[in-house]
């Protein structure tokens, strides 16, 4: 399973900047009203990491990216 955001929100991700590291710094909005601070998500749509977690792979999440109902910059 990918650990890409979906397609629609990961477009917005080029609107927005960029930290020094190259990566995009967001907050996740599940439908369930959470917010997810501090994620850190390559140029390419891809959580890789969140707060100081590495994620590596579905299991590192404890949400469903088709949960994800918007995105917005941390920067």
């Amino acid at each position: 399973m990918s650990l890409k955001i979906p397609y629609n929100l990961s477009a917005r991700l080029a609107t927005f900047p960029v930290s020094p590291s190259g990566v995009n710094q967001v907050t996740l909005v599940l439908i369930d009203g959470r917010k997810i601070n501090r994620v850190h998500v390559a140029p390419g749509g891809e959580i890789v990491k969140i707060g100081d977690k590495a994620i590596n792979d579905i299991w590192d999440l404890d949400f469903s990216i088709f949960a994800i109902k918007d995105v917005t910059s941390e920067i």
